[in-house]
């Protein structure tokens, strides 16, 4: 009879959870490694670390994407005068952009064919959508969404 080492069944189990049809493996490989960095619960068996190699790749992988990165980057190849107004006009069109969803086409007709160069509306921001999501997500529990708080 052939048995798996417990530490190859935590591996499987890990990257069966992290991974996704479609999904780069580097982002895999990162959840991963965050998870390996949990204590494991009782009763269960803690997750090894991912082969440090890929999680360097990987993690290297994913700054040089990183939007906040590149602003690093523009800064301190900035000097003085024009490139560093430059580098402040970018930093401002890269920071206004964010996790916002799809621009309502209304929106898109009236910056195209009104307003060309015109500012996006770009809604409520982050917080508001987050207290939205937190009372949608607290509707038809029994606990009126508290949470079991009284």
């Amino acid at each position: 009879m052939s048995v798996l080492a417990e530490e190859t069944v935590a591996v499987a189990a890990a990257l069966g959870r992290h991974a996704r049809p479609g999904r780069d493996l580097r982002w895999t490989v990162i959840a991963w490694y965050a998870e390996a960095g949990l204590p494991a619960g009782p009763g269960e068996l803690a997750v090894p670390e991912p082969p440090w190699p890929a999680v360097r790749e990987s993690l290297l992988w994913a700054v040089s994407r990183s939007r906040a990165q590149h602003l690093v980057v523009r800064a301190r190849t900035a000097g003085g005068g024009g490139a560093q107004d430059a580098f402040y006009a970018e930093a401002g069109r890269v920071a206004g952009r964010g996790p916002a969803g799809l621009p309502h086409p209304d929106e898109v007709r009236r910056l195209v064919v009104d307003d060309p160069g015109g500012a996006w509306d770009r809604g409520p921001g982050p917080g508001a959508r987050a207290a939205a999501r937190g009372d949608a997500s607290g509707r038809g529990r029994r606990d009126g969404g508290r949470g079991g708080r009284q």
